[in-house]
């Protein structure tokens, strides 16, 4: 069935069906200052279906999601998609639009005056899209592989794929944009990529122990792997504390790491507490010594002298103390670690250094702070950070290392949009490729949406090195592709076949249209091809259309002739090699060469007799008195085959 892939041009932004309908909506608000019983009258629901809604206000909102969640998936609920009305209303507009109601919705909005012109794509293909027309309300599967023969386009529909999982809402014109939106959704963190293999591991993919030297030391640090810091990114941020009082401009702000105590001990719990409890940030260096008055280097290290300190060069206790008393400003922002690669608050400073003097016997060292931000659960450092952080109490955050503009996007949202579940995406290139148990390990069962954090049967294990308690939220979607050509389905790990949905993705040659390049019809040669592959091997290893799309799409048809070639040359041939061991009679059978005139073979078959190549006494105990040769014609030279349209014709003539 041929998909509409109609977009909208209206106030010189395009649109999919569903955002041509919300923007629509919108323009009508603010041009006429609609009240909500306007819209209802301009916009019934009955342009949606028959007891349908073009949009429903908060309340029906609220009420609908109270019974199920399903609503979240049919209408524009982010903040920024919720509309005002005139009086006051808040509305959302509805997502569920496509061929059988847009033009109905159209029809309406022309008749307000609007200007909206319809964008027909051309004639041009493309790989097929994998979504519907509109690329709108699609239900992703949380886990899902795509697999089919090489060249089918799997690498290509996983972008289409893994945005529409990220932003089901998300709406694309053109091939650049969707491109786009992948790029931004992997910059955030949203979208991560990894390719299985062999020699992969669960301590690649999940945690494992990495060596470092550290002042000539060998330590031994857990380090995340790619599946453990999705999960831990896909998390909600679920903030306990919220200062929205201010507009964070952090363009004049230095900014800090600080640790406030061993997060991994009780007393670094309690110096943590304290601090939140009462508004400021506490250092254990500098003992129970007053540094109230030491405005530089030299006579913070005369307080350490006088109280008995034996200093060593560059001593760290200096360094942070004078860090603390005279180097961090009223107005910058501190952001407190949970070990290296976690962060659980963020302050600003509001007053200078002070000594607390009280019965205390440690951390005397103070700055008061605002809190800004203290989240219930450490958040993951690349959030933020381009590195883990240092082991160092205190050290200036430098912007190669803390990404400015993440931390005042941060900063300025509100509690709401920082708690808002939004969904992530793991990639895996070749899942078939990978030693499953290997990989997974235990945590197999926990990637199985009833198993998955707050289904009815969630399941919670504890990883090995770390022992963190470790569950797998449902808002991360995990797709696969796998190549049959390298392992059939069949003998796919169990484990994933139960656990995953699998789309399958074949040769489709009708997308050619039959276009033919000089006389050579592009659907037949195909369909030739692949109906002798799966004849003489099986259908999991035939060829995909990606391999002539180059050709296919090429305006002029000389070079659309060579790129044909070069498929051939480059891509056909080569697999084919792979897929017969060499077996050049299979090869040439599946060229036609067998039905072709001698001047259109790309395989020229010759015989050997043994008694020529090895003389009448050669002893060789054979049943025949020559060898059957074969010799791919070379693709380079004058008067070459491949060159001759004729021998690409003559591949699929034979076949009815």
């Amino acid at each position: 069935m041929a998909r509409d892939n109609t977009k909208y041009r209206f106030e010189e932004n395009v649109y999919g069906k569903g955002r041509l309908v919300h923007a629509v909506v919108a323009t009508y608000i603010e041009r006429y200052d609609a009240t909500l019983a306007q819209l209802e009258q301009i916009f019934p629901g009955s342009l949606q279906n028959k007891n349908g809604n073009v949009f429903i206000t908060q309340q029906e909102y609220d009420e609908r999601l109270s019974k199920s969640s399903d609503v979240e998936n049919r209408f524009y609920n982010k903040t920024e998609d919720r509309l005002l009305t005139h009086d006051g209303i808040t509305i959302y507009v509805s997502n569920q639009w496509g061929v059988g109601n847009v033009e109905g919705f159209y029809q309406q909005a022309i008749k307000q005056g609007f200007t909206i012109e319809k964008i027909i794509s051309s004639s041009q293909a493309t790989l097929e899209p994998f979504f519907t027309a509109s690329n709108e309300n699609t239900i992703s599967p949380l886990n899902q592989i795509l697999y089919g023969p090489p060249g089918t386009g799997k690498t290509y529909h996983t972008i289409e794929a893994a945005v529409k999982a990220a932003e089901p809402t998300f709406t694309w014109a053109t091939r650049d944009e969707l491109k786009a939106e992948y790029v931004r959704l992997i910059a955030d963190k949203r979208i991560r990529f990894v390719t299985f293999h062999q020699s992969y591991g669960y301590e690649e993919f999940v945690e494992g122990v990495k060596a470092e030297t550290v002042d000539g030391k060998i330590n031994y640090k857990i380090e995340s792997g790619v599946f453990k810091k999705t999960v831990e990114n896909s998390r909600a941020k679920r903030v306990s504390q919220l200062d929205l009082s201010s507009h964070y401009d952090l363009s004049k702000r230095k900014i800090w790491k600080m640790s406030l105590g061993n997060t991994q001990t009780d007393e670094g719990e309690m110096v943590f507490n304290e601090c939140i409890e009462n508004n400021y940030l506490l250092l254990g260096y500098g003992g129970n010594i007053n540094f109230e008055g030491c405005d530089s280097t030299l006579k913070i290290k005369e307080k350490f002298i006088d109280a008995g300190y034996q200093l060593k060069p560059q001593d760290y206790n200096v360094t942070s103390v004078n860090t603390l008393v005279n180097k961090m400003s009223v107005g910058d922002i501190v952001i407190i670690s949970d070990g290296n690669h976690k962060f659980k608050a963020i302050a600003e400073i509001i007053s200078n250094y002070s000594f607390i003097d009280d019965d205390r016997d440690w951390y005397f060292q103070k700055r008061d702070v605002k809190w800004l931000m203290i989240f219930d659960e450490g958040r993951p450092v690349d959030e933020l950070f381009s590195s883990s952080l240092s082991q160092m109490t205190l050290y200036n955050l430098k912007d190669s290392v803390i990404s400015r503009d993440k931390l005042s996007r941060l900063l300025n949202e509100s509690k709401q949009e920082l708690e808002e579940i939004k969904n992530y995406v793991l990639i895996i290139d070749e899942i078939n490729r990978g030693n499953i148990s290997k990989i997974f390990g235990e945590l197999i069962t926990l990637i199985e949406p009833s198993k998955r954090k707050g289904a009815e049967e969630e399941i919670e294990l504890v990883l090995p090195y770390s022992g963190d308690t470790f569950s797998v939220p449902d808002n991360l979607h995990i797709i696969g592709t796998m190549n049959t050509a390298d392992r059939s389905l069949a003998m796919m790990d169990t484990a994933l076949r139960r656990r995953f949905d699998f789309i399958e993705m074949m040769p489709n040659p009708k997308l050619f249209n039959n276009k033919q390049i000089k006389g050579i019809d592009l659907t037949r040669l195909l369909n030739a091809l692949n109906k002798r592959i799966e004849a003489l091997y099986d259908r999991e290893h035939t060829l995909g259309h990606a391999f002539l799309f180059p050709a296919y799409n090429e305006q002029n048809e000389d070079k659309a002739f060579e790129l044909l070639k070069a498929a051939f040359k480059n891509k056909i041939i080569p697999l084919l090699e792979e897929y017969f061991y060499d077996d050049w009679n299979k090869i040439r059978l599946v060229l036609g060469d067998n039905q072709k005139s001698d001047e259109l073979r790309f395989v020229e078959e010759h015989n050997e007799s043994y008694d020529s190549l090895f003389g009448s006494n050669h002893g060789l105990e054979t049943y025949e008195e020559s060898k059957t040769c074969y010799t791919l014609m070379s693709f380079d030279g004058e008067n070459s085959v491949w060159d001759n349209p004729q021998a690409y014709i003559a591949v699929y003539t034979s076949i009815k």
